[in-house]
């Protein structure tokens, strides 16, 4: 399990110059139903709309104790800087070690790789998760002026009077930092925060819990060692079964991936900036240190949900496209550059309720047939036991794909126990010739650990790994 710094009251959309900023800080499940019952030391910061932090860094804002206590309002001052038409930020995050000596020395710099999520970390999850609000607008305040001609209300007014608050909408929505392997670029991602059960639980509810340990999984399936620990022999066979579909054949053949629930499209995103990190990959040819472009990587990921999310997940793709849009890459010394790769992402509503519409498959232009996917992701979509059926269907319709489509998918997912009763998934899916098996966990803050399955059509999966059953 996985805990977030998040907003229970979250700041406003803009403040006028002078007045502090309002809100309630919280640490808590992705559900925010199981609160953190630890103590930690908040930190707060301002960041400009630039993207640089405010120049005095971090500031303790409060401790978290659990308990209604926690809950009071705080405010802060807007930066000393700030002026009228200017945006900032509200930054919120955990100091790891506040103790240390780097972080006496540089606490600015630690706290912002606090407030970046490194998945390449080891430590990554064992503490709350930071947050950043939207950029708050700065409104012109009041001067003395006005204040000394505004008329001076009697003693009655004033004891009947109490404080207002600036009507100013609250913000409904926070981001979070996330930073890719080998300095590839920084994921901003934005999730929703405020909505009605039913038009944005699915994205509610896997908004976290999926993406986390999705992205961990892909870090280790694509940059992983040959033998990853803890992982049998035949785990790994499997694994490796999973790699080897996700490297690019050919410049001619594009790798196509779907992701189900995608939410806000973190899962997606992260694979889409992998790849074309993998293409920008500099290698040694035969043992000399001469430079050349990694292998030329063409794919296409559809990231789907149902229509409510959609919005959301192409708002993630624009702002994140400069980390996996065609790339054009030229090796030193020479006056050659060539294209690295050619990633597409995409978002389109798919609802489990319906049969698999055809133009999901994307079609090849050369023969005009559609093309199977390679890859099917779902993360954290066991929420839900009476959606089951639903869910199983669009699966066997996706591993089925195009007619004579001649391949299947192998199937990727992150499962995160909230109920025992879950588990009746796996029983379903073999009713239906479709076998998964569990490959790895990713821990958190505390249990249940994430876990990590493959799958496919049974016969599929049993020839990578004969004779092993799943034992549930």
């Amino acid at each position: 399990m996985f805990e977030y710094l998040s907003f229970l009251r979250p700041p406003p959309e803009a403040c006028p110059l002078g007045q502090p900023v309002t809100f309630v800080p919280q640490i808590a499940n992705d559900l925010r139903t199981e609160i953190c019952e630890t103590e930690h030391d908040i930190y707060f910061t301002w960041q400009s709309d630039s993207g640089a932090l405010h120049r005095g860094g971090f500031t303790k804002l409060t401790t978290w104790k659990p308990g209604s206590a926690s809950y009071k309002p705080l405010s802060v001052a807007l930066p000393t800087e700030a002026r009228p038409g200017d945006t900032w930020r509200l930054c919120l995050a955990i100091n790891s070690n506040p103790g240390s000596r780097s972080s006496r020395e540089n606490p600015t710099r630690d706290h912002y790789y606090s407030l970046v999520l490194d998945f390449t970390q080891p430590e990554f999850g064992r503490l709350p998760f930071a947050v950043s609000s939207l950029p708050i607008s700065v409104l012109v305040g009041e001067n003395r002026e006005t204040r000394a001609t505004r008329s001076t209300p009697s003693k009655q007014s004033k004891s009947k009077s109490k404080p207002t608050e600036h009507s100013v909408a609250k913000q409904e929505k926070i981001e979070r930092l996330y930073s890719l392997p080998s300095n590839w670029g920084t994921l901003r991602i934005t999730e929703q925060t405020s909505f009605d059960l039913d038009k944005w639980g699915t994205l509610r509810i896997r908004k976290y819990g999926k993406s986390r340990a999705c992205m961990e999984n892909r870090l280790q399936f694509v940059e992983a060692d040959d033998h990853p620990q803890g992982l049998g022999h035949k785990r790994h066979e499997l694994i490796e079964a999973f790699r080897t579909r996700l490297r690019p054949a050919n410049q001619d053949r594009t790798l196509q991936v779907i992701e189900l629930g995608a939410g806000t499209g973190l899962v997606s995103l992260v694979l889409g900036a992998l790849f074309a990190g993998y293409s920008r990959n500099v290698r040694n040819v035969d043992q000399e240190q001469e430079e050349r472009a990694g292998p030329f990587v063409c794919a296409k990921i559809l990231a789907t949900d149902l229509s409510s999310a959609i919005e959301l997940i192409d708002h993630n793709r624009l702002a994140n496209s400069h980390l996996f849009d065609d790339r054009i890459n030229a090796v030193e010394g020479s006056e050659e550059s060539r294209r690295t790769c050619k990633i597409e992402l995409h978002a389109t509503e798919l609802d489990w309720d319906n049969p698999v519409p055809g133009h999901v498959w994307d079609t090849d232009r050369m023969s005009g047939s559609q093309c199977p996917f390679d890859v099917i992701i779902m993360a954290d979509v066991t929420y839900n036991t009476a959606s089951f059926g639903a869910l199983l269907d669009t699966l066997v319709g996706l591993l089925q794909g195009p007619s004579d489509s001649g391949s299947s998918p192998i199937v990727l997912l992150a499962y995160k126990c909230r109920d025992p009763a879950e588990r009746t998934l796996w029983t379903d899916a073999l009713a239906r010739g479709i076998s998964f098996v569990q490959v790895d966990t990713v821990k958190g803050v505390r249990e249940p650990a994430v876990e990590i399955w493959l799958g496919g059509w049974e016969r599929d999966v049993r020839s990578l790994w004969s004779g092993i059953r799943v034992d549930m």
